[in-house]
C-alpha cells in the first residue's frame, strides 16, 4: 500500500511496517485495515462499528476476544483529540497490535479459525482505501521468509531509529521530518476580531447614540402620595386596625395578598394611603405602584432602583431579557427590613389576571410574601387567585356620609337635605369630597337642597353612562361649570389632563400658557400665570391634586399634577357629549401640549431626568386615550411625541418599552394618510427601535415601505428620504449585506452633497458609516481615505469640531491597526483620549471606547502588560459609569479577554467573559452581535486551554441558535463555521474540517471576493490542513497563493502574512528543504521581534518551529537552546498545563530521544506526563499520548515490563476515562 500524499520529495510514506509471513495473509490484511484506520477517521469509525457487531457474537477463542478488545482500545486512543500523538507513536500502536496477533496465535491454537471472521470484517472496510482524501503516513508490505520464526508472521518496524544526516542543508531523512510534523505548530488564523472588540459590529441606528440611564431618579415614582391623604377617614377605622395588625407579618399559615376591592371613588386608595403612613411611622419601606398597564414597568423598575438592585440586572429587565417580576421578588424576599408594596387602581380585569398569573411570560408581578405585605386596590370584586384575603370597601353608610359632607360644609342646611344629597351621590367619598369643595368655593352659600336641585336639573342626570353609575353625579358636577365664560377653561384644562396617565405625577410644563393660548384653550389676553391660578382652583375643588416635587433636597415652585382615575374617566366620558368643535380642541390641545413639553425637554442644554420621568409614562396613555376619530392634528402630535419617546427609550436601553410604544403608535397612525410626514417619521423611528431589537427583517420591510412613500412624495434627494435610506443601510449592514449597504450610503452622501449639505453632521455621519462598511469588506485604503475626508470636514480648532471627530478618529486608529501601522494608531489614540477626557469627560462612552481601542492596539503589538492594565481600568470605569451591559463596556471586556488569553491568564479571561456573556444575553439578547462576540471569545479561551470538545460544543450551539435566522453568507454565520473548522482541525478531524473550510471559503469568495482578509484566512488554514495530512505540494501552492493575496492588501509586517510565512516554512521542513525553511523562519522572526516583541505568542511559536528546523538540519544544540528559551518564556507567562508549553517540553524530550539520550528524554517525558496527569487528568488525550511515547522509549531501552505497564495503562485510560470536565484545567 502506497501513500497518496503529493509531496514531491518522496515516493512512499516514511514509516514502514513489513509483514513477513509464509503461511497466511490474514495478519497482513488485519494490519492493513488498522493502518488505514490510523490514516482515516472515517474508515476508523466504520471499522469500529463493524467490530462492535462482531463482538456482539461470542467468540470461540479468548485470543480473538483479546485482539478485538486491543483494537477497540487503540481506536479509543486514535479517536480522541491530541497534539502529542505523533507518527512514531501511531506506528508504535500498529506494531504493538500486530505483535498481539502473534501472541494470540502462540497462546491460543484455535485462534486461526476465529481470525478469519475478523479478516472478513476488515477486508470489507479495507476496500474503502481507494477513497479520495486519505494520505497515510505509513506503508505496509507483505514479505516472505524461508525460515519464519513464527507460523503466523512477524513484523518489522522499519523506521524505529532513523539516522540523522551528517550535514545541514542537505535532503533530510523523510522519517525524521515526518515525525517533526507533530511539533511544527502551524498558525491557524481565527477571525481577525475574535480577540478584540467588535469582531461583528452590532447593528446601530445612525444618530442614536447611547444615553446612560439614571435609575436613581426613578425612586420618586413610587413614593406614596401621603399629602393626598384626607385629614380624617370616615367609617374605615375597624378596617384600618385589621390592616395595621397584619403589617407585622402573618400570624400563622401561608402569607397572602391583601385586596381592597370596591367601586370607583369609595376610598380604596385613601385606606391604602392611611396604611402606608402607618407603615412609614413604623420604619417599613413603602412603595406605591400605579396599576395601569402602561405604568407597571416604570413603577416596578422604580421599586428595583429603590432596592438597590444591580444596574446590569435592571438594564436586562428594561430590555426584556430578564424577568423583572422574578428579579424584584428575589430581592424583596431577601430584604432585611419589612415592607409594604401597594399596587393601586389595578382596575382592568385582563391586567389583574396577568399580574397574578404564573405563566411562561416571566412570572407574577403580584405575589404573597412573608417578608412584607402586598396590598392591591381594584374595582374588581371577584378574585380567583389563591392565597388572597379580600376586603370589600362599600360606600359609606348614611351616618358616615352625612358626617363627612357636613365636616366639609358646615352651612349646608338641615341634616335631611344633606342626607338626600349624599344618597344622590351614592355615599361615595370622592363625590362627597368634590361636592364639599364646591359648596365652599364656587357655590358658597348654596344650600345642600338647592345644590341637589341643580344637579337633578342637569341633562346628564337622566342620561345613561357606559361605566359605573357613580360617574353620573361626577359628570353632572363637571358639566355644572359649563356655560360660564369665566370658568370655561377649567373643564377644558381638566379634560386635557384626563388624556394623560391618572395617578402618576405629570410635569406642569405640559400646561404651558403660551401654547394653550395659541391652541385656543385660553384667551390670548390671559396672563402667563393664569394656568397656575387655574390649577389652584381645580385643586381647591378637589378635582386634581398638586404634589410637591423634591429638587436637590428642596421643593420645586411648580408642583406636579395628579388626577384621580374616576375623575379622569368622567372627564373623557363628558367629552363624548360635548360639541365636535370642543372635542377637536381638547384632543388636539392634549396631544400638542405633551409634544411641545417633550420637545423642550430634548432641546434643553442639560437633560432633566426628573422631568423625563414625569413625562414619559404619559405618552402611552395619550396614545391609548385618543380615540380613532380624533382629529388628524391630535394624532399627528401624539405620533410626534411617541417618535421622540421611542428614540429616547431605545437610546437608554428600554428596548421592549420602546417597541411596545411604537406598535401602539403605528396602530393609532393607521387613521392618517399613508404618506403623511409625521406617520412616516414615526414609522422610521419604530424601525430604528426594531434595529436595536435586532428584528432586522421587520425593520427592512417597514423601511422599504417608508422609503417608497417618501420617494413618491418628495423625491430621492429629500432630507427625510435620505435619512430613511441611511437607516436602511444600517439594516442591510446588520443582515450581512455590506455591498448593498455601501450602495445606499453612497446615494445618501451624494444626495446630501447635491442639496448643499456636504459639511453637515448628517453627511459626516453617513461617511463614517460608509467607512465602517468598507472596513468590514477590508477595503482598508478606501476606508482610511473616507474617514480622513470626514474628519477634514470638521477641521476647525474649536472644541465642538474636536469633540465631533473623536468617534471617527477611533475608527481611523483601528484601520491603522488593521494595516499594521501600530505606532501611528497609538499616537492618534493618545490624542483622542486627551481630547475626549477634556471635552467629553473621562467616563464618556467615546472616551472609554478610545481607551479600549488603545488596549486592543497594544495587545496586537504584543505589549500585553500595558494592554491588560489599560483594559482593566477601562472596564472598571465603564462598569461604574455606563453599566456592565453597555456596549462599550462589553466591547472592552471582549478585548480584555484576548489580552488575558495572550499572557496565559485564562481563568481571569474566562470569568470576565462568562460574566459579560450573562449580562449581554440578559440585556441585548442571545442573538445580539455583541453577545456572539463574547461567546466566541469564551470559546477561544477553551480552545487556548486545550478544551477542544467544550469549545466545539459552544460553537455548535451558537450555530444551532443562529443558522435558522442568518443568511448563508452572513458574516456571523461564516465566522462561527470557520471557528468550528479550526476546532476540528486542531482535534485531528481533518476531513470534516476541510469540508467545512471549503464551504466557508466558497461563501466568502462569493460575498467578499477572493482577496478579502477573511477569505484569505480560511485559505491559509486550508493550506495548514493540507500540510497536516501530507499533501505537501498542494499545501505549498495554497499557502503561496494566500501569501500573494495578503501582500496585495497588507504591509509585509502584518501578523496574518507572517503566520502564512511560518506555515510555508513548516511545509519546507517536511519537504526536506530545511535550509530554506530556516531562512523563512528567521525572516519572520526579524519582523516579529521588532513589532511584537520576543514574548509575543506568535513569536514564540516561530521560535519553536525554528527549533524543529534546526533539529531537522542536524543542529541539535541550537534546537535545544532555542526550545529552552521558549520554555522559559512560556513558564513566565503561561500556566504549566498550557498546550503550547507542554508541546515545547514534549518537543525537547523527543530531541533527546532521537539523539540517543534515553535517560534525559525519559525524565523530560515523565515531567510532561506528571503535569498532564495532575492538571488535565489521566484520561486526557495528551496524557495518554505522552504515556505511549514513554512506553515506546522504555521498549527501545530494553525495559519491556515497564513498557508493557505504561502501554496497558494508556489504553485502559483511553477506554475508561472521559475527557476532563469543563473548567477543570488551570
Amino acid at each position: 500500500m502506497r501513500g497518496r500524499g503529493t509531496g514531491a520529495s518522496r515516493t512512499e510514506p516514511p514509516w514502514g511496517i513489513t509483514m513477513v509471513d509464509d503461511r497466511t495473509e490474514l495478519p497482513f490484511r488485519t494490519a492493513q485495515a488498522l493502518v488505514l484506520a490510523v490514516c482515516s477517521p472515517n474508515i476508523r469509525a466504520d471499522l469500529r462499528s463493524e467490530l462492535a457487531e462482531c463482538t456482539s457474537r461470542p467468540p470461540t477463542s479468548t485470543g480473538l476476544k483479546r485482539l478485538q478488545g486491543e483494537l477497540l482500545s487503540i481506536f479509543a486512543v486514535l479517536e480522541r483529540p491530541n497534539a502529542a500523538l505523533d507518527i512514531r507513536t501511531q506506528a508504535y500502536l500498529v506494531r504493538r497490535w500486530i505483535e498481539e496477533q502473534r501472541r494470540s496465535r502462540t497462546d491460543t491454537p484455535d485462534f486461526r479459525d476465529d481470525l478469519s471472521q475478523l479478516a472478513q470484517t476488515v477486508e470489507r472496510v479495507a476496500r474503502r482505501a481507494s477513497s479520495p482524501g486519505i494520505d497515510d503516513p505509513f506503508w505496509l508490505s507483505p514479505g516472505y521468509s524461508g525460515s519464519a520464526d513464527f507460523n503466523m508472521g512477524r513484523s518489522h518496524f522499519a523506521a524505529a531509529a532513523p539516522e540523522l544526516p551528517a550535514a545541514e542543508g542537505t535532503e533530510n531523512s523523510e522519517s525524521l521530518v515526518s515525525a517533526l510534523r507533530s511539533v511544527l505548530l502551524p498558525n491557524l488564523i481565527l477571525e481577525g476580531g475574535l480577540t478584540s472588540a467588535r469582531s461583528v459590529r452590532p447593528p446601530s441606528v445612525p444618530g442614536w447614540e447611547a444615553i446612560t440611564w439614571q435609575p436613581e431618579e426613578l425612586k420618586r415614582l413610587v413614593e406614596p402620595p401621603l399629602e393626598l391623604l384626607p385629614a380624617k377617614l370616615h367609617g374605615r377605622d375597624s378596617l384600618l386596625r385589621r390592616l395595621e395588625k397584619a403589617l407585622v407579618g402573618p400570624s400563622g399559615g401561608a402569607p397572602v395578598i391583601r385586596f381592597l376591592t370596591g367601586s370607583a371613588g369609595v376610598g380604596k386608595s385613601s385606606v391604602a394611603l392611611a396604611l402606608a403612613r402607618t407603615a412609614r411611622t413604623r420604619g417599613l419601606n413603602v412603595w406605591w405602584v400605579h396599576g395601569a398597564a402602561d405604568l407597571i414597568n416604570p413603577g416596578m423598575l422604580a421599586v428595583a432602583a429603590s432596592l438597590g438592585i444591580d444596574r446590569t440586572e435592571l438594564a436586562a429587565a428594561r430590555a426584556g431579557r430578564q424577568s423583572l417580576p422574578d428579579l424584584i421578588w428575589k430581592h424583596l424576599e431577601q430584604a432585611g427590613d419589612r415592607w409594604l408594596l401597594v399596587f393601586d387602581n389595578v382596575d382592568d380585569r385582563t391586567m389583574l389576571d396577568r399580574l397574578l398569573s404564573r405563566d411562561s411570560s416571566g412570572g407574577a408581578w403580584i405575589r404573597p410574601s412573608g417578608r412584607g405585605m402586598t396590598l392591591v386596590t381594584t374595582r374588581q370584586q371577584e378574585i380567583t387567585a389563591r392565597n388572597v384575603e379580600t376586603e370589600l370597601i362599600r360606600p359609606l353608610d348614611d351616618h358616615d356620609a352625612v358626617q363627612m359632607l357636613r365636616s366639609l360644609d358646615l352651612g349646608g342646611g338641615d341634616v335631611g337635605a344633606t342626607s338626600r344629597l349624599t344618597q344622590y351621590l351614592y355615599n361615595i367619598p370622592l363625590a362627597l369630597k368634590l361636592t364639599g369643595r364646591q359648596l365652599t368655593s364656587v357655590f358658597a352659600g348654596v344650600s345642600h337642597a338647592d345644590y341637589l336641585s341643580t344637579l337633578l336639573a342637569s341633562p346628564m342626570s337622566a342620561e345613561p353612562t357606559d361605566g359605573d353609575e357613580p360617574l353620573r353625579p361626577l359628570i353632572c358636577i363637571l358639566r355644572r361649570w359649563q356655560g360660564s365664560d369665566e370658568t370655561v377653561h377649567l373643564p377644558r384644562l381638566l379634560t386635557i389632563l384626563a388624556h394623560f396617565a391618572s395617578g402618576i405625577p405629570l410635569s406642569p410644563t405640559v400646561l404651558d400658557a403660551s401654547a394653550l393660548s395659541e391652541l385656543g384653550v385660553l384667551n390670548p389676553t390671559q396672563a402667563a400665570d393664569h394656568v397656575r391660578q387655574a390649577l389652584s382652583v381645580l385643586s381647591s375643588l378637589g378635582l386634581i391634586d398638586l404634589k410637591s416635587v423634591d429638587v436637590d433636597h428642596g421643593q420645586s415652585d411648580q408642583p406636579s399634577i395628579l388626577l384621580h382615575p374616576m375623575i379622569s374617566a368622567a372627564c373623557r366620558e363628558s367629552l363624548h357629549h360635548a360639541s365636535v368643535a370642543e372635542q377637536k380642541l381638547v384632543r388636539t390641545a392634549a396631544a400638542a401640549t405633551l409634544r411641545r413639553a417633550l420637545e423642550a425637554q430634548f432641546q434643553a442644554p442639560v437633560f432633566d431626568w426628573r422631568l423625563w420621568f414625569m413625562l414619559a409614562p404619559h405618552i402611552g396613555s395619550l396614545i391609548t386615550n385618543l380615540p380613532p376619530e380624533s382629529p388628524p392634528e391630535a394624532i399627528s402630535s401624539a405620533l410626534s411625541a411617541a417618535r421622540q419617546a421611542m428614540e429616547y427609550l431605545a437610546r437608554t436601553g428600554a428596548y421592549q418599552t420602546a417597541e411596545e410604544l411604537g406598535r401602539a403608535a403605528m396602530r393609532l397612525g393607521q387613521e392618517l394618510p399613508k404618506e403623511d410626514d409625521v406617520f412616516l417619521e414615526a414609522a422610521a423611528a419604530f424601525a430604528g427601535v426594531l434595529i436595536f431589537r435586532e428584528k432586522l427583517g421587520d425593520a427592512q420591510l417597514l423601511l422599504t415601505t417608508v422609503l417608497a412613500a417618501r420617494q413618491r412624495k418628495a423625491g430621492l434627494d429629500d432630507a427625510l428620504t435620505l435619512d430613511t435610506l441611511e437607516l436602511l443601510a444600517a439594516v442591510l449592514r446588520g443582515l450581512g449585506k455590506p455591498s448593498e449597504a455601501e450602495q445606499c450610503l453612497r446615494q445618501v452622501i451624494e444626495g446630501r452633497c447635491r442639496a448643499g449639505n456636504k459639511y453637515s453632521a448628517a453627511t459626516v455621519r453617513a461617511m463614517i458609516g460608509l467607512a465602517q462598511v468598507l472596513r468590514e469588506q477590508s477595503r482598508l485604503g478606501e476606508t482610511e481615505s473616507t474617514i480622513r475626508s470626514a474628519i477634514s470636514m470638521h477641521s476647525g480648532s474649536d472644541d465642538r469640531s474636536a469633540a465631533i471627530t473623536v468617534g471617527p478618529k477611533i475608527d481611523l486608529a483601528m484601520v491603522l491597526k488593521d494595516t499594521g501601522r501600530f505606532e501611528e494608531a497609538l499616537e492618534l489614540l493618545h490624542g483622542v483620549i486627551a481630547t475626549g477626557t477634556k471635552l467629553l469627560g473621562p467616563t464618556d462612552s467615546q472616551t472609554l471606547a478610545a481607551r479600549s481601542a488603545l488596549g486592543a492596539t497594544l495587545c496586537s503589538m504584543g505589549r500585553f502588560d500595558e494592554a491588560n492594565e489599560i483594559l482593566q481600568r477601562t472596564r472598571q470605569a465603564g462598569e461604574k459609569a455606563l453599566g456592565e451591559s453597555h456596549p462599550t463596556t462589553l466591547a472592552t471586556i471582549t478585548a480584555l479577554g484576548g489580552a488575558l488569553r495572550a499572557v496565559g491568564r485564562f481563568e481571569e479571561a474566562e470569568q470576565a467573559l462568562i460574566r459579560a456573556c450573562k449580562n449581554s444575553s440578559r440585556v441585548l439578547g442571545q442573538a445580539h452581535s455583541e453577545t456572539i462576540n463574547l461567546q466566541i471569545g469564551l470559546a477561544a479561551v477553551k480552545y487556548d486551554t486545550g478544551r477542544l470538545s467544550d469549545a466545539e460544543v459552544s460553537i455548535r450551539q451558537l450555530l444551532r441558535t443562529h443558522d435558522a435566522t442568518l443568511d448563508l453568507a452572513h458574516p456571523t454565520r461564516l465566522a462561527l463555521r470557520h471557528f468550528l473548522a479550526v476546532l476540528l482541525h486542531r482535534a485531528g478531524s481533518l476531513e470534516e474540517a476541510e469540508s467545512l473550510y471549503r464551504t466557508v471559503l466558497d461563501r466568502r469568495e462569493w460575498s467578499l471576493g477572493p482577496n478579502h482578509p477573511s477569505t484569505l484566512g480560511v485559505q491559509a488554514n486550508i493550506g495548514a490542513l493540507l500540510h497536516g495530512r501530507g499533501a505537501l505540494n498542494e499545501a505549498m501552492q495554497t499557502l503561496e497563493q494566500t501569501k500573494a493575496g495578503y501582500l496585495a492588501i497588507f504591509t509585509s509586517e502584518h501578523p496574518c502574512l507572517l503566520a502564512v510565512k511560518n506555515n510555508i516554512a513548516g511545509v519546507l521542513v517536511e519537504m526536506g528543504r530545511v535550509g530554506e525553511a530556516r531562512r523563512v523562519y528567521e525572516e519572520v522572526l526579524l519582523v516579529q521581534e521588532r513589532t511584537l516583541g520576543h514574548s509575543h505568542p506568535d513569536t514564540l511559536i516561530t521560535y519553536g518551529n525554528l527549533a524543529a528546523a534546526f533539529h531537522a538540519g542536524g543542529q541539535d544544540a541550537r534546537a535545544v537552546a532555542l526550545l529552552r528559551r521558549v520554555i522559559r518564556e512560556y513558564d513566565r507567562r503561561l500556566p504549566r498545563a498550557h498546550p503550547c508549553l507542554l508541546l515545547a517540553r514534549y518537543h525537547l524530550a523527543s530531541i533527546y530521544e532521537q539523539k540517543g539520550s534515553a535517560a534525559a528524554a525519559l525524565q523530560k517525558y515523565r515531567a510532561v506526563l506528571n503535569v498532564q496527569a495532575e492538571c488535565l487528568g489521566e484520561g486526557h488525550p495528551d496524557t495518554v499520548a505522552t504515556r505511549l511515547s514513554i512506553s515506546r522509549l522504555l521498549e527501545r531501552v530494553g525495559r519491556g515490563q515497564e513498557s508493557e505497564n505504561e502501554y496497558r495503562s494508556a489504553l485502559w485510560q483511553a477506554m475508561h476515562q472521559p475527557l476532563p470536565p469543563h473548567g477543570s484545567r488551570p
